[in-house]
């Protein structure tokens, strides 16, 4: 399947879902719970995709998406979703539609999902003025995601969509680096 055709049956999909959830009631829910895709590890997508195996029986497939589903607690809209791409042969969708489904909701939501790096967990204190200068920036709700990485050596990244805010000090000693050999 082309890339331009993967996306757009994302997209269709992507709607489904949303006005499925909106209808009945379960669209913080599903968000919640598409939000946990976000957050499976290789092995869980790989499993999953062996599913997209036309030779194997619907009722197989349909089995094991019921166990993959109570053990992540998914709700019956989800479900039924991995059904229907599973039925086609197009559990590879899950991700885009993942993707797509959160940007959908955050965007009708005023909510901005901002990746915050730093060399170690920010304190409650740290994390609530991050937050709140944050949310005066982009005039939205924010959603932190945390990764920690000590390459940075201090300080803090911030990405959201195109912006990218670097205050590490890595940052800072690779543009000290850059003055010192004259190359700026």
């Amino acid at each position: 399947m082309a890339v331009k055709s993967k996306l757009k049956s994302a997209a269709i999909y992507t709607d489904a879902l949303y006005a499925g959830a909106t209808e009945s009631d379960e669209l913080t829910k599903i968000y919640q719970q598409v939000r946990q895709l976000k957050d499976w590890r290789d092995e869980d997508w790989q499993q999953l995709y062996r599913l997209d195996n036309p030779l194997w029986p619907e009722a197989a497939k349909y089995d094991i998406l019921k166990t993959v589903c109570r053990q992540k607690k998914f709700c019956t809209g989800l479900l039924n979703l991995m059904k229907i791409l599973a039925q086609k042969n197009e559990l590879n969708l899950l991700p885009l539609i993942a993707r797509e489904f959160i940007r959908l909701y955050q965007q009708k939501h005023n909510i901005a999902e901002i990746n915050v790096t730093t060399v170690m967990p920010l304190t409650k204190k740290q994390e609530q003025r991050l937050i709140e200068k944050l949310e005066a920036i982009f005039h939205k709700d924010i959603v932190l995601n945390y990764t920690i990485d000590s390459q940075i050596i201090g300080g803090l990244v911030l990405e959201c969509g195109t912006y990218l805010i670097d205050a590490s000090i890595r940052c800072k000693l690779n543009s000290l680096e850059k003055i010192m050999k004259g190359t700026q």
